[in-house]
């Protein structure tokens, strides 16, 4: 069902020209330099965060309460907007300015995402009594933890990102990114290639991030749009009621128009409000906390009563959050000042 709700969307919007600009169109070609952390990716990227925590908590709650798999099934689609957001902002967010800062760019990511991931998979290869074999096996395929596969997708997207850049504003761009992520979904042969997750069914992500960059930092929505994006949210409704499934992560339609939408309504957002800043703070710790999230979720999923399912719910879900922010608040001080000391006795 979730390939054939995906099909349906999807010639939706190659059919009817109305759609093609809103996923296709290129954007204007003046670079716009990113100067700071902009808050309102940050609140989408602790929507994001909170979303996948949720997500992989359900997986024990349908374990130990299958009658709640309808209920819980339809929340799960929902929320999966999650990493079709996170691969937007990373296309948003990276500097296409390339060229003669390839080392800097790289040295960036091994420092900022690569160490980081490094670090957590030989915890876990330690933990499990793996020897090094194992641990590189672990380390290639993101097997150290169910989340890790998108790290490993990141990880090939920032080795195609020049590539990338260079074809970016090319008016078929977008349309064969479109194209090749539905074709890459439907052959589950590629999920995977030689046991490592593929980028092929997410290209559209990333690659929308890098077409659309200079829509999104202008900061200025194109709310004419608005109508176009609520139907299509009204459509992906409609076939949740009718097509019911368990939807995983390529939501091609669905993230790109729910990430539109947030666009187009971030001026009725007040990021100062005590509970978006809150949301802020997950996003920007959301590195950490998606290394680390899944260990709590497990250990309380597996060792809570389950007597009740709202007690168990309720203890798995709140809990895991909150867990989840604070050891990552204290691992990325922890991982900052080493990197700080490595630094300085470098010098």
């Amino acid at each position: 069902m979730e390939m054939i709700n995906l099909l349906i969307m999807s010639a939706l919007i190659l059919i009817f020209p109305i759609f093609w600009s809103l996923f296709f169109g290129i954007s204007k070609k003046e670079s716009i330099e990113k100067t700071g952390r902009i808050l309102f990716f940050d609140y989408l990227k602790g929507l994001s965060i909170i979303s996948v925590i949720i997500i992989h908590t359900f997986g024990f709650i349908t374990t130990s309460f299958k009658y709640t798999e309808t209920g819980v099934d339809l929340i799960n689609n929902i929320l999966r907007f999650a990493i079709p957001f996170f691969f937007i902002v990373s296309g948003i967010l990276l500097n296409p300015d390339t060229k003669n800062q390839l080392k800097k760019f790289y040295n960036r990511k091994v420092v900022r995402l690569a160490t980081p991931y490094t670090l957590c998979v030989i915890v876990i290869a330690f933990y499990f009594e793996k020897n090094f074999i194992e641990f590189l096996k672990m380390f290639i395929t993101g097997e150290g933890a169910v989340p890790y596969y998108f790290f490993i997708i990141l990880f090939q997207f920032y080795l195609i990102y020049p590539f990338l850049v260079k074809i970016k504003d090319r008016k078929w761009f977008l349309i064969l990114s479109f194209l090749f992520s539905i074709i890459f979904f439907l052959i589950p042969q590629t999920w995977k290639i030689l046991g490592v997750p593929f980028f092929g069914k997410y290209l559209f992500f990333f690659a929308y991030g890098i077409s659309k960059r200079n829509y999104f930092l202008n900061n200025i929505p194109n709310k004419k749009e608005t109508v176009q994006w609520l139907f299509l949210i009204f459509i992906f409704v409609v076939l949740l009621i009718v097509n019911p499934a368990k939807y995983y992560n390529v939501r091609l339609i669905y993230g790109v128009t729910l990430f539109n939408m947030f666009f187009i309504l971030k001026d009725k957002i007040n990021l100062r409000k005590y509970f978006n800043l809150l949301i802020i703070k997950f996003g920007q710790n959301s590195l950490w906390i998606f290394l680390i999230h899944y260990l709590i979720v497990r250990v309380l999923g597996e060792n809570l009563s389950k007597q009740s399912l709202w007690i168990y719910s309720t203890s798995l879900i709140i809990p895991s959050i909150i867990l989840s922010y604070w050891l990552a608040k204290l691992l990325d001080h922890l991982y900052k000042l080493g990197i700080d000391r490595l630094q300085k006795n470098s010098h």
